[in-house]
């Protein structure tokens, strides 16, 4: 997907591909997304080496995050967002487990429109 900055998101669709999305793809100052305490996609944002990305394509990878996961009808959800750097995954542990540290809670309010925007600009895998 592509940010309204036109940064690349990233989002896994499975265990397997969170994992490599995660731990094989995504590099530097990159940010991960994933639903506060439920299960979901873990969602990446490709800063192309940003510091501080612009905050609409935070809102925007905070927004894919909540669609692909377990409360993709919900209003209102909190996004946890963290370096990439931050991301780990224990030895052992079963596919698309990782632990993170430090990071910050989005508290996101839904926007349809922001969400269709996002669906149209897919880029195929």
């Amino acid at each position: 997907y592509r940010s309204v900055d036109g940064l690349e998101i990233w989002v896994g669709r499975s265990d397997e591909g969170n994992d490599l999305l995660t731990t094989r793809f995504a590099r530097g100052k990159d940010l991960f997304f994933h639903l506060d305490g439920a299960p979901g996609s873990h969602v990446v944002l490709r800063t192309e080496g940003r510091d501080d990305p612009p905050p609409e394509s935070v809102l925007d990878a905070c927004e894919l995050a909540v669609h692909f996961s377990k409360q993709k009808h919900a209003g209102r959800a909190d996004v946890h967002v963290v370096p990439i750097k931050n991301v780990k995954k224990p030895k052992g542990a079963k596919r698309g487990l990782v632990h993170v540290t430090g990071g910050k809670t989005v508290h996101l309010r839904r926007e349809p429109a922001r969400l269709e925007r996002l669906l149209a600009s897919r880029i195929d895998d």
